[in-house]
Order: C-alpha cells, then structure tokens, then sequence
C-alpha cells in the first residue's frame, strides 16, 4: 500500500466518522492524558512512521502526528471501510 492510498483512506474514514476506538487505546489515552479529539488532530497531519501490511485482521500503521504542538504516535488499522484506533 502506497502512502497516498493510505492517507486516501485515513481521509475518506475521517470525513464519514467511520472511527472505532480500540478498548485497548481508550485506556492507554485515560492514563496518558489525551483525549479522542487529541487523536482526531493528530490525524489531520502527520507522517507514517511504519507501515505493517501483514497485519491481521487488516494493515496497521504508525503515525507521528501532533495535537497542540505536541507529538502523538497513533497507531491504526485500516478496512475498506473505517479506521480502528489502536
């Protein structure tokens, strides 16, 4: 998967609220302090750091975005429909 079909997906998920949050990243998120719209800013720009295409269910990716000039690792999944927060 190229970078731009990747980032494709993670706009066209955005746009439609297509977003499950993983249990798992919620509490990650309660302990670290971020909120869901921390995440959903650090979607909006950042950089793919990893891409693991053998993943299953689906391709996960790690991200490096930022909320508030800080950095966020965001680490998702990728159907042909939404995104999953891990």
């Amino acid at each position: 998967m190229k970078d731009e079909e990747i980032r494709r997906m993670i706009a066209s998920a955005l746009s439609r609220k297509k977003i499950i949050w993983n249990k798992h990243a919620l509490e990650r998120m309660i302990q670290r302090g971020i909120s869901r719209s921390d995440v959903l800013l650090g979607l909006n720009k950042y950089e793919i750091i990893e891409i693991y295409s053998d993943d299953y269910p689906f391709p996960s990716f790690l991200l490096l975005g930022f909320s508030h000039m800080k950095p966020l690792h965001i680490l998702i999944g990728i159907n042909k429909n939404d995104i999953e927060i891990m």
